[in-house]
């Protein structure tokens, strides 16, 4: 199943967006196994890949500066499948970080 994660981040000279997530094509939760999103313009960032429709696991963003340091979004992990489809697209809002989560 072919999916497309797409989320709007304005990020700054040096800032790239990233995924990653419990499965090994996510790296894991390792963010230095993660999968990069391609910014597309006007903020938006995306992230093709393929996955079979019975996997189920968690995933968050995250940013990765210019000195290599990183920033996950905030929030509880996003979740995703399983789904019986061909294609899939999801459109996701990143979430600030709350004072006591960092």
């Amino acid at each position: 199943m072919k999916v497309t994660f797409r989320i709007n981040y304005k990020t700054v000279c040096g800032q790239n967006l990233w995924l990653a997530g419990s499965s090994e094509a996510l790296g894991a939760w390792n963010h230095k196994s993660g999968f990069p999103l391609t910014h597309v313009g006007n903020g938006e960032w995306e992230a093709v890949m393929t996955f079979n429709s019975k996997d189920e696991f968690e995933y968050k963003y995250f940013i990765v500066n210019e000195d290599g340091s990183v920033f996950w979004e905030g929030g509880d992990n996003r979740k995703f499948g399983p789904f019986s489809y061909k294609s899939l697209e999801i459109r996701d809002f990143w979430r600030p970080q709350i004072d006591d989560e960092s």
